[in-house]
C-alpha cells in the first residue's frame, strides 16, 4: 500500500501463535518458528523487527542478564540479529538505575554493559558510556541504592514492631 514503516514494535512475540500448526512440536520449536518468520518478514520488506521476552525466574537479581538466562526458548537468541538485556535489581528500582547488556550483535561489538537511568513512569530512559561522567555517576547511584533498600527495610521493621503510626 506504499507505506513503509521505519520500525515495526511486536508487543511480545512470545505470546504469538505459529502460521505452520504442526501439533508434533514442541513449545520452544513454535517459537524458534515464529522468531524465523519475523526474521524473514524483516528481510523481506526492508525494516527492522523489535520485540520483547522475558528473562527466567533465576534471573531476578542478576547483574547482567545473559543468553543463558533468557525464558523459554534458546533458539529466539540464536535467530535474532541483536539481543540486548535490561536488569534492574531491587536497588535499582529504588534507585532509579539499570544495566543494558549487549548480549548479541550479528553486525558489532557485544558482550558490553551499560549503566543506565530509567524512569518508566514518564519512559525517559538514559544509556551512558560507563566511561563518561554521566556512567560513573549512575554507577555510584547503583551502589547508593543498596542503602535505599536498606532504609526502606529498617522502616518496614519499625511499621511493623508498632513503632510508627501510618
Amino acid at each position: 500500500q506504499g507505506f513503509q514503516p521505519d520500525i515495526v514494535l511486536v508487543d511480545y512475540a512470545d505470546l504469538l501463535k505459529e502460521t505452520n500448526v504442526n501439533n508434533n512440536k514442541r513449545h520452544d520449536q513454535a517459537l524458534g518458528s515464529i522468531y524465523e518468520e519475523l526474521r524473514g518478514l524483516a528481510g523481506t520488506y526492508g525494516f527492522p523487527i523489535w520485540t520483547a521476552s522475558q528473562a527466567n525466574r533465576s534471573a531476578l537479581e542478576d547483574d547482567i542478564i545473559g543468553a543463558d538466562k533468557i525464558a523459554e526458548s534458546y533458539s529466539k537468541v540464536m535467530i535474532a540479529d541483536f539481543v540486548v538485556s535490561l536488569s534492574r535489581k531491587t536497588t535499582d528500582r529504588l534507585s532509579g538505575t539499570g544495566r543494558w547488556h549487549v548480549i548479541k550483535n550479528r553486525f558489532g561489538p557485544d558482550g558490553m554493559t551499560f549503566p543506565s537511568k530509567a524512569n518508566f513512569s514518564t519512559g525517559e530512559i538514559s544509556i551512558y558510556n560507563e566511561d563518561s561522567i554521566s556512567g560513573q555517576q549512575t554507577k555510584k547511584e547503583m551502589k547508593g541504592g543498596e542503602s535505599l533498600v536498606r532504609k526502606e527495610l529498617a522502616q518496614k521493621y519499625k511499621e511493623m514492631k508498632g513503632e510508627i503510626d501510618f
